[in-house]
């Protein structure tokens, strides 16, 4: 995956009302798409967006791995205000820690095709 980095942290002034609104209204779910599955050492998750669609802010957990099977284009709005193009290659995958912190986060896929990722989140 690569990405560029579109708006900075802290920075809200070219957020959509939309966002700022979910922003304060302070809900994130934990799950993260669909569940695959579940036991007492992982979950997997598994994420389809259509074309310009959207998942609304969710909490990330602290350690997972991530895969894309499809490759594509999307934008992560971060809750700190940092805002990323993400740029994912057929088959990329990789492993996120971050380092016991809460990220919460939302996803819009940019692309002209369905985005296909799969998270596996570390109990």
């Amino acid at each position: 995956m690569r990405y560029v980095e579109l708006n900075s942290q802290h920075d809200y002034t070219h957020w959509e009302d939309y966002k700022l609104e979910e922003l304060r209204q302070n809900y994130f779910p934990a799950t993260l798409g669909k569940m695959v599955m579940q036991n007492e050492f992982v979950r997997l998750w598994q994420i389809n967006l259509l074309p310009r669609e959207r998942m609304a802010f969710r909490r990330l957990p602290k350690k997972y791995s991530w895969s894309c099977s499809t490759g594509g284009m999307a934008v992560l709005a971060n809750v700190n205000g940092r805002i990323d193009l993400c740029v994912f290659d057929t088959q990329d995958f990789g492993y996120v820690d971050h380092g016991g912190k809460t990220v919460t986060t939302d996803i819009r896929n940019i692309g002209e095709t369905v985005l296909h990722l799969h998270i596996l989140e570390y109990l």
